[in-house]
C-alpha cells in the first residue's frame, strides 16, 4: 500500500550486500518538485527510509552498486527547478546512511550520463552525459571509493547525453550503448 510517489529521472540500485532495491530522489510529476527521499524494495513491499542525512533531491543523476566495498555509489544530476543548479557531488550508501564524499578529483557537474561497477577492476566507471545547454561530454572517470580519476583511453565513443552501461561479468569489461 506504501510506495514511492510517481516519478521520472530517479536513480535504482540492487543492494546485494542486503539484498534488496534501493530508489533515490528523481523528478516528480508535479515541478518543481525534486524528492530527496530513500526507498528500499525487498521483492515484496517498498520500505520509506529516514537517514539523518540525504543528498538534496535531485533528477538525472547516477547510482550503481560497489560490489567490492558493498556500497551505493550516487554522482551528479540536477536539482529542481526553483534550485536548478548542476551537481558534481558524490555520495555513498552504506545501507543505513548517505554519506557524502569529498574527493580532491571529480568530473563536472553533469546529468543523464552513464555509470556501471567494473568488478575487474574494482571501481565505478562514468561515461559522458550533459552539462549546461547544449555542452554534451565524452570522458571517462573512475571512483576507487577515495577520489574520481579521469582515463585518457586510446579509443572513446563521441560525447553524448542518456547513454547506457552495463558490466559484462563474462567478458569483464563496461559495454556502452547509445545516447
Amino acid at each position: 500500500a506504501v510506495r514511492p510517489a510517481l516519478r521520472h529521472h530517479h536513480c535504482m540500485a540492487f543492494d546485494a550486500a542486503r539484498d534488496v532495491v534501493v530508489l533515490f530522489g528523481g523528478r516528480g510529476l508535479v515541478w518543481p518538485n525534486a524528492p530527496d527521499d530513500t526507498w528500499t524494495w525487498n521483492g515484496v513491499d517498498w520500505l520509506l527510509l529516514q537517514p539523518s542525512m540525504a543528498p538534496p533531491g535531485r533528477g538525472g543523476a547516477n547510482m550503481v552498486y560497489d560490489s567490492g566495498r558493498q556500497r551505493i555509489v550516487l554522482f551528479g544530476g540536477h536539482g529542481s527547478n526553483l534550485d536548478p543548479r548542476m551537481l558534481d557531488d558524490t555520495w555513498e550508501w552504506d545501507g543505513v546512511s548517505w554519506l557524502q564524499r569529498t574527493p580532491l578529483h571529480a568530473p563536472a557537474a553533469r546529468y543523464d550520463f552513464a555509470m556501471a561497477y567494473d568488478a575487474a577492476r574494482a571501481c565505478t566507471v562514468l561515461f559522458g552525459g550533459s552539462g549546461l545547454g547544449p555542452l554534451r561530454f565524452g570522458d571517462s572517470w573512475t571512483w576507487d571509493g577515495t577520489d574520481w580519476t579521469q582515463l585518457a583511453p586510446t579509443h572513446s565513443p563521441s560525447a553524448r547525453q542518456a547513454p547506457a552501461m552495463t558490466y559484462d561479468s563474462a567478458r569483464a569489461r563496461c559495454v556502452l550503448f547509445g545516447g
